[in-house]
């Protein structure tokens, strides 16, 4: 930048703008005199002037700066500025619905270099991340990014599988094998996931179904992390295999079921926690279990799985029961609602994780 250069404001967030610089005779060290950071979360140099060789930044002044005192550019963020950022960013993305965006922002944040901060400013780095990570559908990424934020930081995944985001598609029929024998690969667990997702018929209210056959669905996702690092992510629901016209319906509510893929189906509010390994081999039971049974649209549909896992689970989900004409039952609309209105509850023990809530229709968590 030459003598009296003016760089204009970006709009991205955590740029640096430049509003008026000075070159003096060594070329290299830059010292600041003046720094602010808007509501957008954006540093603005007031004015600097070049010194020597170095490659040092530092802050001369810095009542007003939000800029780390003596440091490299490498660790762009302080404490404070991370949490407007943040705060900015999650405001963003609360707006925009850009996913795909925010995750990029803070992964970037996430690799710059910000281990020996605060574990409240690190947990919510985390925290973050694994929010948009399950709006996105990476359930794997989601999982490691709760574990850091709850328990014990590691690296994030590595393999590109874990980032690649998953378009919302209409779930196909497959094996219960194929989807349960690879979260038994055999290799030494370092945690459990479990998640239950529920798509109302009606975002954001209580009816069980809307047109003729809008009934919503619900359904689990499973992630098995190894201390090896590798990890699996299962998602899947219980579906009634239409063989007429009239089966799982009012007229007949039974009918042969079939488990589906539903790695792509879209949600309204999810509600998950961490398992041990003896709920997990529970959850399998079970899940085994249900492969022989048949599909009924009153006491055993896909809503009635997914609570019944919820349950193994330690999650109980409270007035999830709706009516149909000639019948009733746990439905996608009731469950939903009662996620949305904080009608469940933990039975773990005093002093667990907890739960991760979210939805999709406030975009609350």
């Amino acid at each position: 930048i030459g003598d009296g250069a003016t760089g204009a404001p970006g709009a991205g967030e955590g740029r640096v703008t430049v509003a008026a610089m000075g070159v003096g005779t060594g070329g290299a060290r830059v010292t600041v005199a003046a720094a602010t950071m808007d509501a957008t979360g954006e540093v603005r140099v007031a004015a600097a002037a070049m010194g020597d060789a170095t490659g040092e930044v530092r802050v001369a002044v810095a009542a007003d700066s939000l800029l780390p005192v003596a440091s490299r550019w490498g660790a762009l963020y302080s404490e404070k500025a991370l949490d407007i950022q943040l705060t900015a960013i999650e405001s963003n993305d609360h707006t925009s619905r850009n996913h795909h965006k925010t995750l990029s922002q803070l992964l970037a944040i996430e690799r710059s270099g910000f281990r020996n901060w605060a574990n409240r400013v690190r947990g919510r780095l985390y925290t973050d991340i694994g929010r948009v990570s399950t709006r996105l559908r990476l359930y794997s990424l989601a999982a490691r990014s709760y574990y850091n934020a709850w328990k014990a930081e590691r690296d994030l995944p590595t393999d590109s599988l874990a980032y690649q985001e998953q378009q919302a598609a209409e779930s196909i029929p497959t094996q219960l094998d194929s989807l349960l024998s690879p979260l038994e690969d055999g290799k030494e667990p370092q945690f459990y996931t479990l998640l239950i997702h529920v798509k109302q018929p009606i975002p954001g209210r209580r009816k069980s179904f809307t047109h003729i056959n809008n009934v919503g669905h619900t359904f689990i996702t499973l992630v098995k992390y190894n201390t090896d690092g590798t990890h699996i992510s299962r998602s899947f629901g219980f579906y009634p295999y239409k063989s007429s016209l009239l089966a799982a319906t009012p007229f007949h509510p039974s009918a042969p079921s079939v488990f589906k893929d539903d790695q792509r189906h879209e949600w309204d509010e999810t509600v998950g926690k961490f398992i041990s390994a003896e709920q997990f081999q529970q959850i399998i039971q079970s899940i085994q279990a249900y492969n022989h049974t048949r599909y009924n649209l009153n006491h055993n549909n896909c809503t009635s799985f997914g609570l019944a896992v919820a349950q193994i689970g330690g999650i109980e989900v409270r007035d999830a029961v709706g009516r149909w004409p000639f019948g009733k039952g746990a439905n996608p609309g009731s469950a939903g609602q009662s996620i949305m209105e904080g009608k469940f509850t933990d039975k773990a023990p005093a002093g667990s994780d907890g739960l991760f809530i979210l939805n999709n229709v406030s975009g609350d968590e």
